[in-house]
């Protein structure tokens, strides 16, 4: 489901909304320190922590998700980067975002595929109990090697 409520795009949006907040909040003292900023391009939120080399700190979230991206929006997410002086970044890209194309032109850009990021969900109702009881043994020192 990629419709207006999926919840593929309203996970994108929690996290880019959350990502943008966390830097809104951040003190002048730790903007100045960090290199903080946030701009929204393209539909995606773009969070810069110019002066840490730690790529969790540089990244974009939302690409293609609230729009369908463009190659130009790439561009501009990158020239945000550079222009800030981050040292690197990566802008994550869900496999709802639209074009499927996305990956094909990040790559062209000379972008590699990182790492996966995973988000689990699950419906508000409440959870099952367990119809188990595993038994709890006490291990002795003889046998503590074994644990």
């Amino acid at each position: 489901m990629t419709g207006p409520d999926s919840p593929s795009l309203l996970a994108e949006r929690v996290d880019a909304e959350h990502l943008a907040a966390a830097y809104g909040a951040a003190s002048p003292a730790v903007r100045e320190a960090a290199g903080v900023e946030v701009q929204r391009i393209g539909g995606a939120v773009v969070a810069i922590a110019a002066r840490l080399d730690v790529l969790s700190f540089n990244r974009a979230v939302g690409l293609g998700m609230a729009e369908p991206a463009t190659e130009s929006a790439i561009d501009e997410i990158t020239s945000a980067y550079r222009a800030a002086g981050a040292p690197r970044f990566f802008i994550k890209v869900s496999p709802a975002a639209r074009p499927a194309g996305i990956p094909d032109w990040l790559a062209a850009r000379g972008f590699a595929h990182h790492t996966n990021w995973m988000k689990l969900g699950r419906d508000g109702s409440p959870r099952s109990q367990a119809a188990t009881r595993p038994p709890i043994i006490r291990i002795r020192t003889e046998r503590a090697r074994g644990w």
